[in-house]
Formats: structure tokens, C-alpha cells, sequence
């Protein structure tokens, strides 16, 4: 009998320590990082009050990321009918409009050795300039591995940074360096945009008067158009050329260009006989 019941006590005593080596206490949410052009910004952390950190988020949003201090259960987050976290902002109606996106997870501790993190990945990069946007997370969905709902904010708001463009140029590509005639000229927008809704606000123009051109997306980068002069023989190398984005110029949302965009450069190689770039 002694022997029998030192045998249980030890079988209790493992099944116990056993038990307790996962967390005991709820997850906690840590930091909240968005992240536009590759680049995180922090947007919440629960060490820091929301007017401490006042950054503005970059509109070009491809993701957010809500990091944990423990493991949580991921199949609850990537498997549950309602997304656990959702994105909106108010439209014109004042009804808010929700992010296509997907709701992911990721059990790395790539925020630190004891943390996970869920995010929040939109179909399409972007939401609306110089708008508040929510983050809000289910309780019911967000859990740990142990089970227990989250602690933290139910919800948290960003706010996003207007809408801003550049002409983008090589190093010798202003008015005394050059490029190559056929020069697809970059312009990088903050925002995911559409070619045809810019396209009436850029213009070309040399001394002798305008340019013909073309304005044309980039096929990987929604926030990126090429200006290409619309000639056969490219740019006219007769005379420096500037490239003008209009202020008004739209986002897909319907933001507006607020500050004009240009650049100048001079096309060197084959290309139209006139200054002006006729063809």
C-alpha cells in the first residue's frame, strides 16, 4: 500500500506541474504596428498613452500587426465566421466602411521571445488620407492558448497622414544631368491611386511648350504611376523637361492631392526631331 500510494502522490505531483507550464493569466496586447511601404510605424502600445506616441500613419497601409505577450489561439483567429479584429473609418453617409482584408496569425516571437501576433492584411494596400480609422477587437475571438480573452483595448484608433506625392528623378536627372530618352518617369504617391483618375492632373513640358504623354500603373505598386511621353523617339533631348502633378489629383478613395509635384530633367539619345516632343 505504501509504495502504491507514494506512486499516485508522484503521478499527481507531474500531472500538476505539467498543468501548469503554459500561462495562467490572460494575453495581454502589447503593441499595436502598422506597416505602409514596408516600413512599421507604432501606432498603440499599452506603455505609452495615444498622445504620446501621435504619429500619423502612412495611408498605404499592406498591414497591422497586434502583438501579444504569450501564444494565442490561432485557429480561433483564422477560423471564426466574424474576424476577431476589423478595420473601418466613416465614409460620406456616416456609416463606417469596412477593410477587405484578411485576419492572420503568427506564432513567432518576432516582437520579442514570449510574444505572437495576430494582423490584419487588406486585399487592396490603403485606406482613406487624413481619417481616423478603428481597430476593433473581439474579446470572444482573440484568446490565448489557455482560453482567456484578451486585456487591453477594445478598440484603437490611428490617424492617417494627408495625401502626398514626389516625381521621382535619377541623381543626374535634373535640368543638367540626363536620362535615357525612353525615361519612364516614377511618380510615388502616399496612397494606393488609380492611373486613369491622375492622368488628367500630369503634364510634361519643355521651353517650346508641351509634351504628349502617357501615364501608366505599376503593375506590382498601386501607389506608383510612369510618365512616359507618348512619341516613338521618347523625350525630346532639345531641351530640359519638367514633369508637373497638379495638386487635386485623387487617391482611390477620393482623397486630394494637396501640394503640386514636379521634376526636371534632360533626355539624352534618339528622340523627337522638335523641342517640343511632336511627333
Amino acid at each position: 500500500m505504501r509504495r502504491t500510494a507514494w506512486l499516485l502522490a508522484v503521478a499527481l505531483a507531474t500531472a500538476a506541474c505539467s498543468g501548469s507550464s503554459g500561462p495562467t493569466i490572460p494575453p495581454a496586447l502589447v503593441k499595436v504596428v502598422w506597416i505602409a511601404g514596408g516600413q512599421p510605424t507604432l501606432v498603440w502600445a499599452n506603455t505609452q498613452s495615444d498622445a504620446a506616441l501621435g504619429a500619423l500613419a502612412p495611408p498605404a497601409v499592406q498591414q497591422v500587426d497586434f502583438v501579444f505577450d504569450q501564444l494565442m489561439d490561432g485557429n480561433k483567429i483564422e477560423n471564426d465566421a466574424q474576424p476577431p479584429i476589423t478595420v473601418s473609418w466613416p465614409d460620406a453617409s456616416g456609416a463606417p466602411t469596412p477593410l477587405d482584408a484578411q485576419v492572420l496569425y503568427n506564432s513567432e516571437p518576432f516582437y520579442g521571445t514570449t510574444t505572437s501576433y495576430a494582423f490584419v492584411r487588406p486585399t487592396n494596400p490603403g485606406v482613406p488620407c487624413s481619417q481616423t480609422i478603428t481597430l476593433a477587437l473581439a474579446r470572444t475571438g482573440l484568446t490565448g492558448s489557455n482560453g482567456q480573452p484578451f486585456t487591453g483595448p477594445d478598440q484603437v484608433t490611428v490617424m492617417t497622414a494627408p495625401l502626398t506625392a514626389a516625381v521621382h528623378l535619377p541623381a543626374s536627372g535634373d535640368a543638367g544631368g540626363a536620362v535615357p530618352a525612353g525615361f519612364m518617369v516614377p511618380i510615388a504617391f502616399s496612397n494606393r491611386v488609380a492611373a486613369d483618375g491622375v492622368a488628367p492632373y500630369v503634364h510634361a513640358s519643355t521651353p517650346a511648350g508641351a509634351v504628349a504623354i502617357s501615364v501608366v500603373a505599376n503593375a506590382s505598386d498601386p501607389t506608383l504611376v510612369y510618365v512616359t511621353a507618348a512619341c516613338a523617339g521618347g523625350w525630346p533631348t532639345t531641351a530640359p523637361v519638367t514633369v508637373t502633378l497638379d495638386a487635386g489629383a485623387p487617391d482611390a478613395f477620393g482623397g486630394l492631392l494637396v501640394a503640386p509635384a514636379s521634376g526636371t530633367f534632360t533626355a539624352v539619345g534618339a528622340g523627337p526631331a522638335t523641342a517640343d516632343g511632336g511627333c
